[in-house]
């Protein structure tokens, strides 16, 4: 799963097919394909691993004092996963 972090408002906002902006309006992004995100604006992108996160929901019940970790990563500019746009929605 990716998330968008938008650098201005610190808002954290998860990518899906169409495109989805941050509570400030100045960072967003979508999915094109499977596993590629166009991304606009002052931002970064978080990567999810699904399998820790799907480890987490399902077991919490276990961790009554806080849950299991969850992997997640800043995925560094320059991957061929994110692509960076200019302009406006």
């Amino acid at each position: 799963m990716k998330l968008l972090l938008c650098c201005e408002c610190q808002d954290v906002t998860k990518l899906l097919s169409q495109d989805r902006g941050c509570r400030c309006g100045k960072s967003h992004g979508k999915y094109v394909t499977d596993k590629v995100v166009e991304v606009t604006g002052p931002c970064e992108v978080l990567g999810l691993d699904n399998n820790t996160l799907d480890h987490g929901v399902t077991t919490l019940d276990q961790h009554p004092h806080g849950g299991p970790p969850v992997l997640a990563w800043v995925i560094p500019r320059g991957n061929p996963r994110v692509r960076r746009v200019s302009g406006g929605r």
